[in-house]
C-alpha cells in the first residue's frame, strides 16, 4: 500500500457516539421533565433513535439539509407522545448538541492508533456530522492536533457516500485515490462510498456485524489497523 493520507470517520469510529449520546439524552430527559409526557427514558430513547435514524437516512440521500434534520428529529419524537411544541423541540435540540460536544468517551485504542499513525501519514476527518459540533468534539477530547483538516458534509454541500463528497476531498488534499484509505464504521457511507471513488477502505466493525459486502480490510478493534498501515 502506497498510502500517504488516511481519512477517518469520527462518530462510531473514534468517538463513541452511542455511549456519549445516551448519556446526554438521559440527562436531558430529566432536565426537561420529559417524564410528564413520555413514560420512561427507555421509551424516549427508542422513539428518538427510530426518528433520528430515519431522518439521517434521508439526509445521506440528499433529501433534506442539516437544519431540517436538527429541527425535526426531536419535534417528531415529542409528537409521538402528543406534544406539539416546536419551541420545546428546538430548545432540547440545542442543549443536546451543546452537551454532546462535551462528552469524551472514545473507542479503545483511539489515542494509541493516532500516535502511531500521525508521524507517518497525513490524517483527516471526513464526517457527515455538523461542523461546529464536530470541531468542538475534537477540541474537547484533545484530538484536533492529529488532523490536518476536518471535512464536513454541511460545508462541502455533499454527504457521504455521494461521489462528489470524496471527489471534493481528493481535490482539496491534492491526492490520488490510490494514495488514500478510508477508515469508518458505516459500510455504505464510509467504505462503499470511498470504494466508488477508488479509495481503499478499512471497515471498523467492533460488533462483528455479519454482512455480504467485499471490503479491502475489516477490523473489530482500532489497534488492528496498525498491522495494516
Amino acid at each position: 500500500m502506497m498510502i500517504k493520507k488516511i481519512f477517518f470517520d469520527l462518530d462510531r469510529t473514534l468517538w463513541d457516539f452511542e455511549t456519549n449520546s445516551e448519556i446526554v439524552l438521559r440527562k436531558l430527559y430529566r432536565t426537561f421533565n420529559l417524564h410528564t409526557f413520555i413514560p420512561s427514558e427507555e421509551a424516549f430513547l427508542k422513539t428518538y433513535r427510530k426518528k433520528n435514524e430515519a431522518l439521517w437516512a434521508l439526509y445521506r440521500k440528499g433529501c433534506l439539509n442539516s437544519d431540517v434534520l436538527k429541527q425535526k428529529r426531536f419535534y417528531e419524537t415529542f409528537l409521538v407522545y402528543g406534544i406539539d411544541k416546536p419551541e420545546l423541540a428546538q430548545a432540547f435540540g440545542k442543549q443536546y448538541l451543546n452537551q454532546l460536544a462535551e462528552q469524551k468517551q472514545l473507542f479503545p485504542g483511539t489515542v494509541e492508533l493516532l500516535n502511531y499513525l500521525h508521524p507517518q501519514y497525513d490524517l483527516y476527518i471526513l464526517t457527515n456530522g455538523f461542523r461546529e459540533v464536530q470541531l468542538n468534539k475534537l477540541k474537547n477530547i484533545g484530538l484536533n492536533h492529529y488532523f490536518t483538516t476536518i471535512f464536513t458534509s454541511d460545508t462541502i454541500g455533499f454527504v457521504k457516500p455521494m461521489p462528489e463528497f470524496f471527489t471534493y476531498v481528493l481535490n482539496a488534499v491534492k491526492a490520488k485515490p490510490a494514495e488514500c484509505v478510508m477508515v469508518g464504521d458505516d459500510l455504505q457511507a464510509d467504505i462503499l462510498g470511498a470504494k466508488h471513488a477508488g479509495i481503499s477502505g478499512i471497515y471498523f466493525n467492533p460488533n462483528k456485524i455479519p454482512h455480504q459486502e467485499k471490503v479491502d480490510y475489516e477490523v473489530s478493534s482500532l489497534l488492528e489497523i496498525s498491522k495494516i498501515l
